[in-house]
Formats: structure tokens, C-alpha cells, sequence
């Protein structure tokens, strides 16, 4: 990726998917296209693949995330309008349940995993499989700091 330019932002907001048994759901999804490598145009062979972090929103009374992220992944990809290189998945969670201040820190600190898939003959996502990765790691594929992120959908 182009270390001097950050990723556009194709998309920021609240995205609403079917839970289980259909239950109304709601996450926060920042979409970013990476820019080309230096000296290279913007063409669809020259870009990267998008990154698409999903981040469970505080007001989601439906299925987490985890639960749904093959759907939700797909969910990208199509809104994307299916590209050869599928999106990047990263999973986000921010600071959670009680915060200790004894220890200074949460009981579920925040969290970041890439999570990779099969495909599906149709180009869906299915099997997902979870890697840790710190804040950095997600801030240099967008090319950016990630600062505050919000659950507010």
C-alpha cells in the first residue's frame, strides 16, 4: 500500500444484517480501498483489496458479530459489487464489560482479528477462521490512525 496516502473510505456507518431466527441486527462498518502501490494508477488490478472492519455496535440487541461474520462478510463483498480480490475482514471490539481500575484495565480490553474464510462456489464466505492483530497492524493497512472509534450506529 501507498504509506503516504490512506485508504479512501467507500463506506462508514451503521449496517444492519439478520441475525439468527432473523432478529434485526446492527454493527458499525468502516469499508476502506487501500490506494495502489507508489507510482502505480488506481486501476482494479493495481489496488489492493478493501478492508472492511465490522465493529460490534453498544446497541446491538441481535446477533454479535462473531456469530454472523461469514454473512456479514459477504454482505461486503456484495456491496462492493463482488470484486475478484475479496475484502480484507477485520473483526473489532472496543473496551468491554468492567473496567478495573485497581489493574487499569478492562475485563475485555479491545480487540482486532483478521478473519479469513473458504468460499463458496457462489463467491460467499463461509468457515471463518480468527488471528489477533494489534491496532497497528490494522492502522497500516488503512494508512491511518484509527483514533476514536465509535459504536453509535
Amino acid at each position: 500500500m501507498n504509506e503516504s496516502e490512506p485508504a479512501v473510505v467507500i463506506y462508514a456507518g451503521g449496517w444492519h444484517y439478520k441475525g439468527y431466527h432473523n432478529t434485526p441486527s446492527v454493527c458499525i462498518l468502516r469499508l476502506y480501498q487501500p490506494r495502489a502501490e507508489d507510482g502505480a494508477l488506481d486501476t482494479p488490478e493495481t489496488l489492493p483489496p478493501a478492508v472492511a472492519l465490522f465493529t460490534e455496535a453498544h446497541n446491538n440487541e441481535g446477533t454479535s458479530i462473531t456469530n454472523r461474520i461469514e454473512v456479514l462478510a459477504t454482505s461486503a463483498w456484495e456491496y462492493l459489487q463482488k470484486p475478484e480480490k475479496p475484502p480484507i475482514v477485520i473483526e473489532h471490539y472496543l473496551n468491554r464489560g468492567v473496567y478495573n481500575p485497581t489493574r487499569d484495565r478492562w475485563q475485555f480490553p479491545e480487540s482486532f482479528d483478521i478473519v479469513e474464510f473458504d468460499r463458496k462456489p457462489d463467491g460467499s464466505f463461509e468457515k471463518p477462521r480468527w488471528r489477533r492483530i494489534p491496532r497497528t497492524e490494522v492502522e497500516k493497512l488503512v494508512g491511518s490512525d484509527l483514533l476514536k472509534l465509535s459504536t453509535d450506529t
